[in-house]
């Protein structure tokens, strides 16, 4: 059977529910229905707080889950890829980094990726899985811009994860190491609503872990191993140019030999993926449906 046929068969994940809302009997219990929480995590002594989402009881199976780790400072939303994924099947888990929309501690860039380590740690624990239904070995992690960053650095350390959703990843050593820091500052001046020390605390903070935070080595060893990574860039991104900062690297560690690993998806947009919302979606969830 090929991959389509076992997707569409599937009892865990059901896409044909990704863009139309699931049938639902009008006695449907309360406690039945697809629905939603607050996320409350400590992470490095500091409250984490997010949204948890899950479907409805219809999947009663142990459920997929994805934890969307948001790019910087958080003002970009994926509510919309999320909710598609809960119709789905999935349980899906977002939350702000310290010092972000108001988690407690102070946002830098190594706390993002603490804080990723330590969130996918609990939630793959079994309290949480208990709770919510979730399948230890199906836990999936996905990031977008700043968020790419923290996943893949996340994704490498935790060989157990099903799977990495890389959305538009910025590289935030890259304008340090080209020597471009206007560039950088650029990307930086949208900070004001994060608690912080400042701009210049996150630049000190990328200067001082320069050499563990670039992307080369951890897609390389991702590659390498043959893990399940897509990666959806826009070729009219400014904030992370793919030619810069994901697609050199893709083409020297991408394989046929390492199908797991995908083939860079470019698509013609910007760095939100605005207008093709959608077609990222259903590449979103065709990779989930694949390798669940």
């Amino acid at each position: 059977m090929k991959k389509n046929e076992e997707c569409s068969n599937s009892p865990i994940v059901r896409p044909e529910y990704l863009f139309t809302d699931p049938p639902c009997a009008p006695d449907t219990p309360m406690e039945s229905l697809s629905s939603y929480g607050s996320l409350d995590f400590v992470s490095h002594g500091s409250h984490l707080y997010g949204q948890i989402m899950w479907p409805d009881a219809s999947f009663s199976k142990p459920r997929p889950c994805v934890i969307m780790f948001h790019g910087y400072p958080g003002t970009a939303r994926h509510d919309d890829i999320l909710h598609a994924l809960v119709r789905i099947g999935c349980v899906t888990v977002s939350p702000h980094h310290r010092g972000a929309w108001g988690s407690e501690g102070k946002y830098l860039v190594t706390n993002c990726i603490e804080d990723a380590m330590a969130l996918a740690e609990y939630v793959h624990g079994e309290e949480f899985c208990k709770q919510y239904n979730v399948d230890p070995d199906r836990i999936y992690i996905m990031g977008h811009s700043m968020g790419g960053n923290t996943s893949i650095h996340t994704g490498a350390a935790l060989p157990w994860l099903r799977g990495i959703i890389l959305l538009a990843p910025f590289d935030p050593t890259y304008f340090v190491r080209h020597d471009r820091m206007d560039d950088q500052m650029f990307v930086l001046r949208d900070g004001y609503p994060l608690h912080w020390d400042g701009v210049e605390s996150v630049c000190r903070n990328i200067d001082e872990n320069l050499e563990a935070m670039v992307f080369d080595d951890d897609l390389a060893k991702l590659a390498a191993s043959n893990r399940n990574v897509l990666c959806i860039v826009g070729d009219a991104d400014i904030n992370a140019p793919p030619g810069d900062m994901v697609k050199p690297i893709w083409d020297r560690v991408w394989s046929p030999e390492h199908p797991n690993f995908r083939p860079l998806l470019v698509l013609h947009t910007d760095h939100d993926l605005f207008g093709q919302r959608v077609r990222a979606t259903k590449a979103i969830a065709d990779f989930i449906c694949e390798t669940v």
